[in-house]
């Protein structure tokens, strides 16, 4: 009896401690500054907007809350996710039902990727430290890469191999400061010029291309539209540019824009269609041919800002 208790003792106390310094790293890593990304903002209660924008690196790169706070005179908020289409984006949403308060608005942008999918779990360190909520493990759990057993349950077996997370989480626990990403209200201005992507992108299809919807990714956002509706927040869709010769390139896109103007109607919401803005004309507006840089989502947001007047009062 004395035996089995003393190898007790033994077990449990390291797997105590174990518990004790993923518990610090975890805390610790929800306050770090995290490029193209909102979610520790969201998580921990620090956003609480009058007006939300919602969307992809092309919302993340796209529009700037400090124009949109000073022409709307609102506090606003971009908790657009990088490199995720709208299954993500409606697990952020929720996530952000759930710590902030409700905002009046949201600024959905939408583009030819929102309904389809991807494979691989995509920049899974920033959703280390949330492994254990319920609804980062649910949406995650589908992807190549996902959390294992061993990480879910297992003290700070996720940080195998990341001895610098777990170090920089120990570190911002006990009060150091984070390096600073650039990052404003979720929004990141972008200083790169126009490279040479979108031209070894033309030879890669030369017949266009298209991306396979995900029924159940339309049925996500049928439902986040319709909550939405059900408890007064007003949601304005908004294709933001692409540089026009892109464009040419997306199959079926007058019936992707078709679902778009669909929605508008179905649920009463604004779309507001920027893809012959003038900005998308222009390659100095672009580093590539979907994502505007610095100088043109300056101005793309003061456009937007102030067509927005028509909305949000």
């Amino acid at each position: 009896m004395k035996k089995l208790i003393t190898i007790s003792i033994l077990v449990l106390i390291p797997l105590a401690m174990l518990q004790w310094l993923s518990s610090i790293v975890d805390k610790g890593l929800r306050y770090a500054k995290m490029p193209y990304s909102s979610l520790n903002d969201v998580y921990n209660g620090r956003v609480n907007a009058d007006v939300i924008m919602l969307g992809s690196s092309r919302a993340v790169f796209h529009i700037s809350p400090r124009i949109l706070d000073s022409v709307l005179q609102k506090n606003t908020y971009n908790i657009g996710v990088n490199g995720w289409s709208f299954h993500m984006q409606y697990t952020i949403f929720r996530l952000y039902m759930q710590h902030n308060k409700k905002p009046k608005y949201i600024i959905q942008v939408v583009d030819p990727n929102l309904f389809t999918d991807k494979a691989v779990f995509y920049k899974y360190e920033n959703f280390l430290p949330y492994a254990s909520d319920t609804l980062v493990r649910r949406a995650t759990a589908r992807y190549q890469g996902s959390f294992t057993i061993p990480e879910l349950y297992f003290p700070l077996f996720k940080y195998n191999n990341h001895f610098d997370l777990v170090k920089k989480g120990v570190r911002l626990y006990f009060g150091a400061q984070d390096e600073p990403t650039g990052d404003y209200k979720g929004y990141y201005a972008h200083e790169a010029v126009w490279d040479s992507s979108f031209e070894r992108f033309g030879d890669a299809n030369p017949d266009r291309y298209y991306k396979e919807r995900n029924p159940e990714i339309i049925h996500e956002f049928e439902q986040y539209l319709a909550f939405c509706k059900a408890n007064d927040i007003k949601v304005i869709m908004v294709f933001t540019p692409m540089y026009h010769e892109h464009l040419a390139l997306i199959n079926h896109l007058d019936k992707i824009k078709g679902m778009f103007s669909g929605y508008s109607k179905q649920y009463d919401m604004p779309y507001l269609d920027y893809t012959a803005d003038t900005v998308s004309r222009s390659k100095q507006n672009f580093f590539d041919s979907q994502h505007l840089n610095k100088r043109g989502s300056t101005l793309f947001s003061y456009t937007l800002a102030n067509d927005l007047k028509n909305y949000i009062h």
